[in-house]
């Protein structure tokens, strides 16, 4: 109940959901051998595939269904609370949700997919109460391919094959994540060949390896930016000015230019051209110091202000690319860079001081269910509320579009959410950036396939090598 998203992605080998995306990037039956939606009885009929065992030799039944959804319930990490009304489970493989309300094309999205599965036998073995919440801090067990051998806060975390999954048989012994901040020894260990995979690479790096034999996969990819905070009672970046003040400093063609090596694409509005929600009409600001320090002059900051940056540690040459534009308009910026535990817990719990850099979804697909996981009025990734605020504008669109059924409704309520957000600076888009990883000539994986969130590590194979 403590997990960020970063917690879970990397468990994704080990841990799974009742509902995944597949390989044409839409949501189907997982742990779930179907999912019956029924708008008149107001009910959600989940039918379990038969046998399924958990790492620790537990079932996953129904009742471990149930179990998981009400301590998703109490813990106020699933969305849509207030429609949520019970969980039964009908008998061993058949569990029914009750919701209330009208219409919400979120539900199945918030309720299907987002909840990763744990098992209820490991964690009653573990004498419930605190005393499992301890234990769950490091370890789990789950129904994935893979189950936890070692984890090492910081360093490393080891997971072996599990011979009782009850999907195919993965191919692989193990996946071992190596976590390394720094660049230049994470790339040196792809040239020896000491790791098969990089994950989260600059591609200037990545660019390189390429030409020394391995081998590159994109696909999907996400929009770095900018998140001001908004939520404190005495923040600055609840005015307008300072918003687009911000927008208008940066020169976001340059930074694309020098950091892409022609794989990004600036971006002055949250969603590209041809994706759901972009609206041709707008009209951008375009790198414009002088009217950065206009707008600044007219908020009452003449002389400038000084400002934090938020950023993961690793690759710096964005957040320095930013610092240097944000500098020369007399945003003076000192960047604050932390560790991935700091950084999502900023993200998602604490909060954080001025602006955080961030990347993510409104790449492609359904924007609008990635703006309501993330953004939205109940986003299923509970963005930190000592930082993020919906103001009312938005939340009133918000809710709005998640009462349409047919898809061109939905298509026009995104054009208008993703339209305020542009208006009013609410994110500040830098670049889009494909999806993208470096993997071994030896390595085959369908990752970016099915999208950035989902992970079939059981059809990962290698050649010998």
């Amino acid at each position: 109940m403590e997990q960020g998203p970063f917690d879970l992605y990397v468990l994704l080998a080990g841990v799974e959901k009742l509902m995944e995306f597949n390989e044409k990037q839409e949501l189907a039956p997982w742990l779930a051998e179907s999912a019956v939606n029924d708008e008149k009885t107001q009910t959600i009929t989940l039918k379990l595939r038969k046998g399924i065992k958990c790492h620790d030799g537990s079932d996953f039944d129904a009742d471990a269904v149930v179990w998981n959804f009400n301590n998703q319930v109490a813990a106020k990490r699933i969305g849509y609370i207030s429609q949520f009304v019970s969980i039964e489970a009908v008998d061993k493989v058949t569990a029914v949700i009750h919701y209330t309300g009208g219409y919400n094309n979120q539900l199945i999205n918030a309720w299907l997919w987002s909840p990763p599965m744990w098992s209820k036998g490991a964690w009653e073995a573990a004498g419930g109460g605190d005393a499992s919440i301890q234990w769950a801090r490091s370890n789990f067990s789950s129904t994935g391919p893979f189950k936890l051998a070692e984890y090492r806060r910081d360093v490393d975390l080891t997971l072996v094959r599990f011979d009782d999954y009850w999907g195919p048989k993965p191919y692989l012994d193990a996946v071992k994540y190596i976590f390394i901040p720094d660049t230049v020894t994470a790339s040196a260990m792809m040239q020896a060949g000491e790791a098969d995979m990089w994950l989260g690479g600059p591609v200037n790096d990545y660019l390189h390896l390429v030409k020394l034999g391995l081998v590159m996969n994109s696909g999907g990819g996400g929009v770095s930016g900018i998140v001001p905070n908004n939520a404190a009672p005495d923040s600055k970046w609840k005015d307008k000015r300072l918003l687009q003040a911000l927008d208008y400093a940066l020169d976001k063609k340059a930074i694309a230019g020098a950091l892409g090596q022609g794989m990004y694409t600036a971006m002055d509005y949250p969603v590209p051209e041809g994706v759901m929600g972009f609206d041709p009409t707008f009209v951008p600001r375009t790198y414009d110091p002088a009217k950065a320090k206009q707008l600044m002059t007219e908020a009452g900051y003449p002389n400038g202000f000084k400002i934090k940056l938020l950023v993961l540690q690793g690759n710096l040459d964005l957040p320095q690319a930013i610092k240097r534009y944000l500098d020369d308009v007399g945003m003076t910026t000192d960047i604050d860079i932390a560790d991935a535990g700091r950084y999502y817990g900023s993200y998602f719990l604490k909060g954080w001081d001025d602006l955080l850099l961030a990347g993510g979804g409104f790449a492609s697909g359904d924007t609008l269910a990635s703006f309501q996981q993330n953004w939205g009025d109940q986003p299923l990734t509970h963005m930190a509320a000592a930082s993020y605020a919906i103001p009312p504008e938005l939340l009133a669109l918000s809710q709005e579009s998640r009462t349409y059924a047919d898809p061109a409704d939905q298509a026009a309520a995104a054009v208008k959410i993703f339209r305020w957000v542009a208006d009013n600076a609410f994110i500040i888009p830098i670049y889009l950036a494909p999806g993208s990883y470096v993997i071994q000539p030896w390595v085959h994986t369908t990752y970016l396939q099915e999208g950035g969130f989902s992970f079939y590590f059981g059809k990962m194979w290698m050649e010998k090598h």
